[in-house]
């Protein structure tokens, strides 16, 4: 359920820079752009590999429920955080490095 939770809190804060004109002025530049799109690619291979990870390791019913509450539970956790923590670069890099960690570790679960 951790990396649900870190997938959907990387949704909660990348959906706030769409459209290009409400994005922050640290991803407008060509660096900032290519951080952002790489991010979402990452963060979808992860959700990829939540979801062979959970038809592998729990039943569907769990999955369902946990993803569920997970995907509530992002937003709570994402509003006390300052705007420009959230409209910054750093927080998408964190949440892509969490995921990725919590995926090793899944992964070394599975095998």
């Amino acid at each position: 359920m951790t990396l649900v939770l870190t997938i959907c809190l990387f949704c909660v804060v990348a959906a706030g820079h769409f459209p290009i004109g409400h994005r922050s002025e640290a991803f407008k530049s060509s660096v900032g752009t290519t951080l952002l799109w790489s991010t979402i690619f990452l963060m979808v291979v992860a959700a990829g590999f939540a979801v062979a990870f959970a038809f592998v390791a729990i039943p569907w019913y769990a999955a369902v429920i946990g993803a569920g509450l997970m995907a509530l539970l992002a937003p709570l956790l994402a509003q006390p955080l300052s705007d420009a923590f959230v409209n910054g670069r750093t927080i998408l890099v964190l949440l892509t490095v969490a995921t990725g960690l919590v995926a090793g570790s899944a992964f070394k679960f599975i095998n």
